[in-house]
């Protein structure tokens, strides 16, 4: 831990801005008791719902409202069903089924390691997660949450749970809170667990922005070398309910460099802007001149209908990953930019390459000046009309050639190498654009202009004015 991190809590403008951050995100009395009403008759009524069933259990309340973390404003509800004793997971299934035509409420099924129910009630978003709670039994990922709870609240008060708040803001703000997929960020619990360990934010975002990883071991079993190597993300937290796994496992390296970089500047030159980013849009001339000017390709990925979110992001990111090596492969191909964001039902990929054509020539590589005469003589003929042969510097023979006018275009290269990609489960179709009209169309269709200020200005919402 750095002492001198301790020294930044002096700072008069950082205590504004935190003192600022604090009257917004600290929940007021009046706001939490609405919420405690509405969830724990939620949990009563779900609770009454399963009261046949033939196994103990218990209906309860975690994550972030259970352990006093939760931003005011934020109105996520998590209630467990907790089975003490085995049963198949398509029993579970069955719990769901009987609260969903017992209770009064329009529920949404959805999937991660097993189906749960989500809805929005009386103004909440409500989670509704059946698992198992068996002592020293792990059966899914569900059954460490009572664990997680039991665990934060031997460390909790009302001070670490404020510094909480600040950590969640400032992730939020930068667009780097949530495990889920589609940001790959540092969860709530990590949060939780990262203040506890450092006692405050301004720690953390400190030890982030010196460090150019973070290790944290509660429970003293990992080797911080061995642990480097087994799990492989920059910031790793043993979960100190399960030895054997990172809270952090979702982490990218992307995000991490981005709350480096966030932290850095603010402890620089702090800003409520990081923790309440404006939302700035584009006029309408900055976007088709941009667009216009500089060598953007829109990819469009048309969502199959009820496909889980994390289902498709997953497959979105890995098409995103494919389509980058397959430029980088290209040699004259640069990808400087890119952005994936959702709309109505589909994924919009941008990227912002060096050029939308290939050069007018291209290199076709010939064998070495020490392969056979023959192999020499038969690339020779085959390209003798074109300009060569040159050897060389590596003493390869090689002729340069000149493309064909469907061979020039980055698009129609990249249609067909998207032909080639597996698009199930999550996608129906893809569809690609280079015309500079057709992608400002699409785009003001779409009203995703707000989405692309970062891409087109290349500077992120949350970064104030400098």
């Amino acid at each position: 831990m750095n002492p001198a991190s301790d020294s930044l809590v002096a700072r008069p403008e950082i205590k504004k801005v935190l003192r600022r951050v604090l009257d917004k995100v600290v929940p007021k009395e009046e706001e939490r008791e609405f919420i405690k009403n509405i969830a724990e008759r939620v949990r009563k009524e779900i609770e009454d719902s399963l009261a046949e069933i033939p196994v103990p259990f218990s209906v309860e309340i975690h994550g972030s409202f259970a352990h006093d973390t939760w931003l005011s404003g934020d109105r996520d509800i998590d209630i467990f069903i907790l089975l003490r004793e085995y049963k198949p997971k398509s029993f579970l299934e069955d719990l769901l089924k009987i609260i969903e035509n017992r209770l009064p409420y329009e529920f949404e099924r959805r999937y991660a390691e097993h189906p749960y129910l989500h809805a929005y009630i009386d103004g909440l978003e409500v989670d509704i997660v059946p698992g198992y709670s068996i002592e020293n039994k792990i059966l899914s990922a569900v059954d460490r949450t009572p664990r997680h709870t039991r665990f934060l609240k031997q460390y909790l008060n009302e001070e670490l749970c404020n510094e909480i708040r600040l950590l969640k803001a400032f992730l939020k703000g930068i667009d780097a809170y949530g495990a889920e997929i589609r940001t790959q960020g540092l969860s709530g619990y990590a949060c939780e667990l990262l203040i506890i360990h450092y006692k405050s934010f301004l720690r953390t975002i400190t030890e982030i922005a010196q460090k150019p990883r973070i290790f944290i071991d509660f429970t003293n079993t990992w080797e911080e070398e061995e642990a480097i190597k087994t799990f492989r993300r920059r910031i790793i937290i043993i979960d100190p309910t399960d030895t054997e796994r990172n809270v952090t496992a979702n982490l990218s390296t992307q995000t991490f460099l981005k709350i480096k970089l966030a932290s850095k500047l603010f402890l620089e030159r702090p800003s409520t802007t990081y923790f309440f980013p404006e939302e700035k849009n584009l006029s309408e001339k900055i976007l088709r001149k941009s667009i216009r000017e500089r060598s953007i390709i829109l990819i469009q990925l048309f969502i199959k209908e009820g496909v889980s979110p994390d289902t498709y992001w997953g497959q979105a990111k890995r098409i995103l990953r494919k389509i980058r090596q397959f430029l980088k492969r290209m040699r004259e191909v640069e990808v400087y930019n890119y952005e994936i964001t959702e709309t109505r039902g589909r994924i919009m990929l941008f990227l912002e390459l060096n050029t939308k054509e290939l050069s007018r020539y291209k290199k076709v590589l010939g064998p070495p000046i020490w392969a056979s005469s023959k192999n020499i003589l038969d690339f020779i003929i085959k390209h003798y009309d074109e300009i060569g042969p040159i050897i060389s510097i590596g003493s390869r023979i090689f002729f340069i050639e000149k493309r064909n006018a469907n061979e020039r275009s980055i698009a129609e290269i990249l249609k067909n190498f998207l032909d080639t990609i597996k698009i199930e489960p999550s996608f129906t179709s893809i569809s690609v654009h280079d015309n500079p009209e057709e992608i400002v169309k699409i785009i003001l269709e779409e009203d995703v202009s707000g989405k692309l200020y970062q891409f087109v200005t290349g500077k992120p919402p949350w970064l104030p004015e400098i």
